[in-house]
């Protein structure tokens, strides 16, 4: 029935009052391949008018995949580099809403701008739903290279842990001289937060980063949630990766307590004058030392007394604001009354 339908002229890219074409809307999977095959990428060209507004539909033909690269030579990323780049785009074959994209001249696209790695920051789910399941097939059987870190969509990861590892095996690519592109869904809020974060690893502060990546892909990065968790980022990777302070002067050792405990039964019996006072010695740093802790005791008990004052103090002005301000409000209802 379906066949007989599309044969017939049936449109495969009308929308319904949620934006959805008849392949988003059928649940069999049976069905949704039909339609896939079924799907007539020259017919989604045309302008479609539904409920007073009109959509231009984005195919890889009418709009070909653009991959934005940042305006930074090769050197500026890694000090050796002669070709490695970083760039965003968007999913390759993507099918959502307005875009009716085709996986197989994405991927061209991808091949002509020399791309070795590709990130995936969508979920399963979302490829599942775009119909670009067979993204990782295809990028593998022209070469490139696919790593998939997925992120929820307009969110952060689940774990520092997640974007401090991407960030790392990025760097180790980047060094190997490789094109990296980064994409999501749109290419904006995940990839834009990757990207961003490669970058303060570098060596960049978060702001000057996030504008050069809205530089050169507008509109990039502009999720609250995500432009926090870059910041966190630079201060978690600069904690991890950045050497301790330089001790110039060392701070000295803590006093030794108890004296040596050696005895004259320890030395030759000749030795008794010596051994008496060694131990009248001995005796004279335990009492010293039992001082010092009578010292220690009255400082603490001191501190313990004055914090009892600072919180009776600070209940007294607790009392006196609370007495003032149910006076006000009750001098409040008498005045209205």
């Amino acid at each position: 029935m379906v066949a007989l339908l599309v044969r017939s002229g049936a449109s495969m890219t009308l929308l319904d009052q949620f934006g959805r074409t008849p392949l988003e809307l059928s649940v069999s999977a049976e069905v949704r391949e039909l339609l896939r095959e079924c799907l007539d990428y020259e017919r989604s060209k045309q302008l479609v008018s539904f409920a007073r507004k009109s959509v231009v539909l984005a195919t890889s033909d009418s709009e070909p995949l653009c991959v934005d690269f940042l305006p930074l030579e090769p050197s500026t990323l890694i000090g050796d580099a002669k070709r490695a780049r970083l760039g965003i785009c968007c999913c390759p074959g993507r099918n959502k809403k307005r875009h009716r994209r085709d996986i197989f001249k994405d991927i061209s696209v991808l091949t002509a701008v020399e791309t070795n790695v590709l990130v995936t920051l969508v979920r399963e789910v979302e490829l599942q739903r775009m119909g670009a399941t067979q993204l990782f097939t295809r990028s593998k059987d022209v070469g490139i290279e696919s790593v998939w870190a997925p992120i929820t969509d307009k969110w952060i990861p689940e774990s520092m842990r997640i974007l401090v590892d991407l960030v790392e095996l990025l760097l180790t690519r980047l060094r190997e001289d490789k094109v990296i592109v980064v994409h999501c869904n749109g290419g904006k809020g995940r990839s834009g937060m990757v990207v961003v974060s490669v970058l303060v690893a570098l060596g960049m502060k978060p702001g000057d980063a996030i504008d050069l990546v809205r530089a050169a892909r507008p509109g990039t990065i502009r999720n609250p949630a995500q432009v926090f968790y870059v910041k966190l980022f630079a201060q978690t990777w600069h904690q991890r990766h950045s050497p301790g302070p330089l001790r110039l002067n060392p701070p000295p050792l803590p006093p030794k307590l108890g004296g040596s405990r050696s005895s004259g039964r320890d030395k030759p019996h000749h030795d008794h004058h010596r051994h008496h006072h060694g131990r009248h010695h001995d005796q004279g740093e335990v009492r010293e030392e039992r001082d010092e802790s009578d010292e220690d005791e009255e400082r603490e008990k001191e501190e313990g007394e004055r914090k009892r004052e600072g919180k009776t103090e600070k209940a007294g002005g607790l009392a006196r604001f609370s007495k003032s301000l149910g006076a006000s409000l009750r001098r409040f209802k008498h005045e209205d009354s």
